[in-house]
């Protein structure tokens, strides 16, 4: 098994951070790990030195004006999507600012296709 640049990199920090509990664990175990993670499609974003979650709320990428906009949810990347808005207004003189966001996916499950929506509204927006 060839081992991955990142496999080296978390190993070497895991040894320059002192993170004791971690120290056993091989680059070729390491890359296992990496590997799993990717087949589970987990996106942690645990800061292994603090604990603390650092996964964005939410994400959205867009390649060009005619490309599908990529969505990633607290985490997870959003698949099968129809519709995705997003508006956000900074505080000011004028009011407190605000935020809002849909994104309306689709879901198969049971032999059934459902239309969902994540959305949010805070300050003005609310």
């Amino acid at each position: 098994m060839k081992l991955s640049d990142k496999a080296l990199r978390i190993r070497a920090d895991i040894v320059e951070r002192g993170i004791s509990h971690c120290k056993g664990i091989t680059p070729k175990q390491m890359e296992t790990i990496l590997s799993l993670n990717n087949e589970y499609g987990y996106n942690s974003g645990i800061d292994f030195a603090t604990g603390k979650d650092m996964t964005s709320l939410l994400t959205i990428e867009l390649q060009d004006e005619s490309s599908v906009p990529k969505v990633i949810y607290k985490g997870k990347e959003i698949k099968n999507r129809v519709n995705v808005s997003f508006d956000w207004d900074t505080a000011d003189a004028h009011g407190p600012g605000g935020l809002s966001y849909a994104i309306e996916h689709m879901e198969t499950g049971n032999g059934q296709v459902t239309t969902n929506r994540i959305e949010r509204r805070c300050g003005d927006h609310a």
